[in-house]
C-alpha cells in the first residue's frame, strides 16, 4: 500500500519519522514514505539508500570503499559530490546509530588506504570525532576503535544481508 506524503512540509515529515523512531516503528507504510519523501527533496547527487546498499554489498565481500565509490554507486562523479558528501556520510551514521547499528561509515575509507581499510590521520580523528559526538567512541586508540567498527560493519552486512535498509 502506498501512503502519499508529497503535500507535507518538510517538518512534519521530520516529527512522523521521529515519532516513528520513538516507537520503533521505522517499518511502518507511512514513516517509509516519509523517510523516502524527505531524501527525495534531498535531491543532489547522494541518496541514502543508494550509499546503504553500496556499503552493505561492499561489507559482505569485507571490502572497504572510498568516496569516489560512493558517488560511483549514486550515479555521480567525486566533483559532483565533494560538498555534500562529508554531510551525507554524516546522515549515514545517524541512521545506522538510530538502529543500533554499527556505524556504516567505517568502511568509507581514503584511497590510499582502501585495500588495508585505512584512514589518514586527519579523516580517523574526524571519524572518531564524530562517534564521539554520537556518544559512541569511549576515547582511546582511535585507529582500534575505527577497525572495531569496521567488523562490526562486516558483521552487521552479512546479518542484513538481502534485508531492507528502510525497515
Amino acid at each position: 500500500m502506498s501512503v502519499d506524503v508529497s503535500g507535507k512540509s518538510l517538518p512534519d515529515l521530520r516529527r512522523i519519522v521521529a515519532n516513528h523512531r520513538a516507537q520503533d516503528r521505522t517499518d511502518m507504510p507511512l514513516c517509509r514514505a516519509a523517510s523516502d519523501e524527505i531524501e527525495r527533496r534531498r535531491g543532489g547527487p547522494l541518496n541514502m539508500w543508494t550509499t546503504l546498499a553500496a556499503i552493505r554489498a561492499a561489507a559482505e565481500k569485507r571490502h572497504f570503499m572510498t568516496t569516489l565509490d560512493v558517488a560511483k554507486a549514486n550515479g555521480s562523479t567525486l566533483s559532483q559530490s565533494r560538498v555534500r558528501m562529508a554531510p551525507h556520510l554524516h546522515e549515514l551514521m545517524d541512521y545506522a546509530i538510530d538502529r543500533a547499528w554499527p556505524m556504516v561509515t567505517a568502511v568509507v575509507v581514503d584511497a590510499a588506504g582502501v585495500a588495508e581499510g585505512r584512514m589518514t590521520e586527519e579523516a580517523l580523528k574526524g571519524f572518531a570525532k564524530s562517534a564521539e559526538l554520537r556518544d559512541k567512541f569511549p576515547g582511546g586508540d582511535e585507529a582500534e576503535f575505527l577497525q572495531g567498527e569496521q567488523e562490526r560493519v562486516f558483521v552487521w552486512a552479512d546479518k542484513e544481508r538481502g534485508r531492507d535498509l528502510r525497515a
